[in-house]
């Protein structure tokens, strides 16, 4: 999740699944960290949307109880959330770099121990 404002990243973790179940704590603990937001910008992708009625999914109810307005981009329109998109490529640029690139290499042979 970044700031629209500053585009300061306030939480990455990877989670297992894209059920609210697993989505859930990490926006609480998120909340708590630094307060509510006035709304929040999202696709329409799981756990953010679902095909039901108005496409709300438990997460977006949840969020609406809190006060908290769900900005949704149109459909196939991710320039409307180029923010998210720009995190993604910071992310993976400081992150997924070549392992050599990253690690000076380092002899994985055995120690001789009698020459110490």
């Amino acid at each position: 999740m970044t700031d629209h404002f500053s585009r300061a990243l306030l939480v990455g973790r990877g989670l297992s699944s894209v059920k609210t179940a697993l989505a859930q704590p990490a926006f609480r603990a998120l909340f708590r960290e630094v307060g509510l937001p006035g709304a929040i910008r999202a696709d329409n992708g799981a756990p953010f949307a679902t095909t039901g009625i108005h496409g709300l999914s438990s997460l977006n109810v949840w969020w609406m109880q809190l006060g908290i307005v769900h900005q949704r981009i149109t459909p196939a329109s991710p320039q409307e959330n180029g923010q998210h998109d720009r995190m993604h490529r910071e992310l993976k640029r400081e992150t997924a770099r070549p392992y050599s690139a990253t690690v000076t290499r380092v002899s994985c042979r055995p120690r001789d121990e009698s020459s110490a």
